[in-house]
């Protein structure tokens, strides 16, 4: 009997070849997100998530500087990687700025 190809591995390569990552792939967003929502308690976790939110793309980018922001409080780089992601081409990481926002409003202060 001959095997299918699996449909995920096939979104993977189809998202692969125009340059985009699956979702999931790389970053766990979810536990950048847990880690934002934890707050200051999270602070062994601050090195780490500068270093995404400085090297990673996208909406791992955003979440991990909302995750900052939540957890060291007041950061001008985290409040400039997600107000410019309000204007990102990827309607994805452009719904994700406005989830950071939601959680941290007064990162639109800054």
């Amino acid at each position: 009997m001959a095997s299918r190809p699996n449909r995920l591995s096939h979104r993977h390569q189809r998202h692969r070849s125009c340059g985009h990552r699956p979702p999931g792939a790389g970053t766990d967003i979810n536990g950048v997100w847990a880690l934002g929502r934890i707050g200051p308690d999270a602070k062994a976790a601050l090195p780490v998530l500068e270093s995404k939110m400085r090297q990673d793309a996208g909406r791992e980018r955003v979440y991990a500087a909302g995750a900052v922001w939540a957890i060291g409080g007041e950061n001008s780089e985290a409040a400039a990687i997600v107000k410019a992601a309000l204007e990102d081409a990827d309607a994805h990481v452009r719904t994700d700025a406005k989830n950071v926002l939601v959680e941290s409003p007064d990162i639109s202060s800054r």
